[in-house]
Protein backbone atom coordinates (compact mmCIF):
# COMPACT_ATOMS: atom_id res chain seq x y z
CA UNK A 1 0.00 0.00 0.00
CA UNK A 2 1.64 3.30 -0.80
CA UNK A 3 0.46 6.15 0.82
CA UNK A 4 0.08 9.52 -0.59
CA UNK A 5 1.06 13.10 1.09
CA UNK A 6 -1.90 13.66 2.08
CA UNK A 7 -1.95 10.30 4.25
CA UNK A 8 1.06 11.25 5.38
CA UNK A 9 -0.32 14.84 6.55
CA UNK A 10 -3.28 13.11 8.35
CA UNK A 11 -1.00 11.29 10.21
CA UNK A 12 0.82 14.04 11.67
CA UNK A 13 -2.25 15.80 12.08
CA UNK A 14 -3.51 12.85 14.46
CA UNK A 15 0.03 12.37 16.44
CA UNK A 16 -0.05 16.10 16.99
CA UNK A 17 -3.30 15.83 18.48
CA UNK A 18 -2.55 13.00 21.17
CA UNK A 19 0.56 14.55 21.75
CA UNK A 20 -1.09 17.90 22.63
CA UNK A 21 -3.85 15.63 24.58
CA UNK A 22 -0.85 14.01 26.19
CA UNK A 23 1.39 16.44 27.28
CA UNK A 24 -1.33 18.99 27.79
CA UNK A 25 0.00 21.23 25.73
CA UNK A 26 -2.05 23.36 23.19
CA UNK A 27 0.42 24.13 20.77
CA UNK A 28 0.83 21.00 18.93
CA UNK A 29 -3.14 20.60 18.89
CA UNK A 30 -3.46 24.15 17.03
CA UNK A 31 -0.52 23.40 14.71
CA UNK A 32 -2.45 20.01 13.52
CA UNK A 33 -5.84 21.89 13.42
CA UNK A 34 -3.86 24.75 11.25
CA UNK A 35 -2.79 21.49 8.95
CA UNK A 36 -6.04 19.91 8.70
CA UNK A 37 -7.43 23.30 7.60
CA UNK A 38 -4.73 23.56 5.07
CA UNK A 39 -5.19 20.21 3.72
CA UNK A 40 -9.44 21.19 3.28
CA UNK A 41 -8.89 24.04 1.91
CA UNK A 42 -6.48 22.41 -0.64
CA UNK A 43 -9.32 19.90 -1.45
CA UNK A 44 -11.87 22.15 -1.97
CA UNK A 45 -9.66 24.66 -4.19
CA UNK A 46 -8.88 21.15 -6.44
CA UNK A 47 -11.73 20.98 -8.90
CA UNK A 48 -9.70 20.69 -12.48
CA UNK A 49 -11.43 20.94 -15.92
CA UNK A 50 -9.68 19.93 -19.19
CA UNK A 51 -10.30 19.52 -22.76
CA UNK A 52 -7.90 17.43 -24.99
CA UNK A 53 -7.37 16.40 -28.81
CA UNK A 54 -5.08 14.31 -29.69
CA UNK A 55 -3.76 13.61 -33.53
CA UNK A 56 -2.03 10.55 -34.93
CA UNK A 57 -1.13 9.35 -38.33
CA UNK A 58 -3.70 6.24 -39.57
CA UNK A 59 -0.94 4.48 -41.74
CA UNK A 60 2.48 3.92 -39.41
CA UNK A 61 5.21 1.35 -40.20
CA UNK A 62 6.25 -1.39 -37.57
CA UNK A 63 8.88 -0.50 -35.44
CA UNK A 64 9.33 3.13 -36.25
CA UNK A 65 9.00 5.33 -33.81
CA UNK A 66 5.98 7.94 -35.09
CA UNK A 67 5.20 11.54 -33.36
CA UNK A 68 1.87 12.42 -31.78
CA UNK A 69 0.47 15.47 -30.93
CA UNK A 70 -1.92 15.84 -27.95
CA UNK A 71 -3.88 19.45 -27.31
CA UNK A 72 -4.52 20.20 -23.60
CA UNK A 73 -6.91 23.27 -22.77
CA UNK A 74 -7.07 23.98 -18.82
CA UNK A 75 -11.00 25.32 -18.78
CA UNK A 76 -9.96 26.05 -14.44
CA UNK A 77 -8.51 28.46 -12.90
CA UNK A 78 -5.19 27.01 -11.13
CA UNK A 79 -1.95 26.15 -12.98
CA UNK A 80 -1.87 21.60 -13.15
CA UNK A 81 0.68 19.78 -13.65
CA UNK A 82 -0.64 16.89 -16.14
CA UNK A 83 0.65 13.71 -17.12
CA UNK A 84 -0.40 11.58 -20.09
CA UNK A 85 -1.23 7.92 -19.75
CA UNK A 86 -1.25 6.29 -23.29
CA UNK A 87 -4.39 3.69 -23.52
CA UNK A 88 -2.35 1.35 -26.29
CA UNK A 89 -2.42 -1.62 -27.23
CA UNK A 90 -0.10 -4.72 -26.03
CA UNK A 91 3.50 -4.25 -27.67
CA UNK A 92 2.94 -0.56 -28.40
CA UNK A 93 5.41 1.43 -26.84
CA UNK A 94 5.17 5.05 -25.96
CA UNK A 95 7.29 8.00 -24.27
CA UNK A 96 5.73 9.62 -20.59
CA UNK A 97 4.81 13.15 -21.55
CA UNK A 98 4.30 15.76 -18.88
CA UNK A 99 3.45 19.71 -18.74
CA UNK A 100 2.62 22.43 -16.74
CA UNK A 101 -0.57 24.71 -17.58
CA UNK A 102 -1.67 27.93 -16.60
CA UNK A 103 -5.26 28.79 -15.61
CA UNK A 104 -7.04 29.01 -19.15
CA UNK A 105 -3.83 28.04 -21.41
CA UNK A 106 -3.50 25.53 -24.34
CA UNK A 107 -0.16 23.67 -24.57
CA UNK A 108 0.73 20.96 -27.39
CA UNK A 109 2.86 18.67 -26.95
CA UNK A 110 4.46 15.88 -28.85
CA UNK A 111 6.01 12.47 -27.81
CA UNK A 112 6.37 9.39 -29.39
CA UNK A 113 4.56 5.92 -29.98
CA UNK A 114 6.66 2.44 -31.10
CA UNK A 115 3.84 0.69 -33.12
CA UNK A 116 3.71 -3.27 -33.83
CA UNK A 117 2.29 -4.86 -36.97
CA UNK A 118 -1.42 -5.50 -37.05
CA UNK A 119 -4.62 -3.20 -37.60
CA UNK A 120 -5.87 -1.65 -33.98
CA UNK A 121 -8.32 0.67 -32.52
CA UNK A 122 -6.51 3.28 -30.67
CA UNK A 123 -8.12 5.49 -27.83
CA UNK A 124 -6.98 8.84 -27.15
CA UNK A 125 -4.83 9.31 -23.80
CA UNK A 126 -5.94 9.40 -20.10
CA UNK A 127 -5.07 12.74 -18.84
CA UNK A 128 -3.90 13.14 -14.99
CA UNK A 129 -4.41 16.26 -13.46
CA UNK A 130 -2.63 17.48 -10.62
CA UNK A 131 -2.33 20.50 -8.34
CA UNK A 132 1.40 21.89 -7.85
CA UNK A 133 2.18 20.22 -4.91
CA UNK A 134 0.79 16.81 -6.15
CA UNK A 135 -1.49 15.98 -3.17
CA UNK A 136 -4.47 15.46 -5.30
CA UNK A 137 -5.23 14.41 -8.73
CA UNK A 138 -8.35 13.75 -11.41
CA UNK A 139 -7.87 11.30 -14.65
CA UNK A 140 -9.91 12.43 -17.51
CA UNK A 141 -10.69 9.44 -19.49
CA UNK A 142 -10.81 9.68 -23.21
CA UNK A 143 -13.85 10.43 -25.14
CA UNK A 144 -15.35 7.01 -26.56
CA UNK A 145 -15.73 9.08 -30.16
CA UNK A 146 -11.68 9.84 -30.06
CA UNK A 147 -11.23 6.19 -30.80
CA UNK A 148 -9.16 5.77 -34.16
CA UNK A 149 -8.10 2.39 -36.10
CA UNK A 150 -4.45 2.35 -37.48
CA UNK A 151 -2.80 0.26 -39.70
CA UNK A 152 0.49 -0.62 -39.22
CA UNK A 153 2.68 -1.83 -41.94
CA UNK A 154 5.57 -4.14 -41.87
CA UNK A 155 8.99 -1.86 -42.20
CA UNK A 156 10.95 -3.45 -45.20
CA UNK A 157 14.18 -2.20 -43.82
CA UNK A 158 13.36 -4.24 -40.37
CA UNK A 159 12.89 -7.21 -42.67
CA UNK A 160 15.83 -6.69 -44.46
CA UNK A 161 17.91 -6.53 -41.57
CA UNK A 162 16.38 -9.92 -39.80
CA UNK A 163 16.92 -11.56 -42.68
CA UNK A 164 20.41 -10.84 -43.07
CA UNK A 165 21.02 -11.31 -39.53
CA UNK A 166 18.72 -15.52 -40.01
CA UNK A 167 21.05 -15.81 -43.09
CA UNK A 168 24.51 -14.66 -40.83
CA UNK A 169 23.04 -17.31 -38.28
CA UNK A 170 22.46 -19.69 -40.70
CA UNK A 171 25.66 -19.44 -42.09
CA UNK A 172 28.15 -19.93 -39.19
CA UNK A 173 25.30 -22.81 -38.32
CA UNK A 174 26.22 -25.00 -41.51
CA UNK A 175 29.84 -23.69 -41.26
CA UNK A 176 29.82 -25.71 -38.06
CA UNK A 177 27.97 -29.05 -39.19
CA UNK A 178 30.42 -29.42 -42.30
CA UNK A 179 34.15 -28.26 -40.91
CA UNK A 180 33.39 -29.04 -37.28
CA UNK A 181 33.30 -26.63 -33.84
CA UNK A 182 37.11 -25.29 -33.95
CA UNK A 183 37.43 -22.25 -30.97
CA UNK A 184 40.33 -20.99 -30.27
CA UNK A 185 40.35 -22.86 -26.93
CA UNK A 186 40.79 -26.02 -28.60
CA UNK A 187 43.55 -24.88 -31.64
CA UNK A 188 45.89 -23.45 -28.32
CA UNK A 189 46.19 -27.38 -27.23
Amino acid sequence: MKMKREDILLLLVFLLFVQGYFFRNVFPALLAALILIYLIYLRVEFSPRIESESAIDRKLKDGARVKTRLRVKNLGNKRLKIEVLENLPAGFKADKASLFLSAREVKEVEYFITPVRGIFKIKGPRIRAKDLREFYCKDFMPDPKSEKEVEVYPNLDKIKEETEAEQTHKFTEVYQTFFGLQTVEIDSL
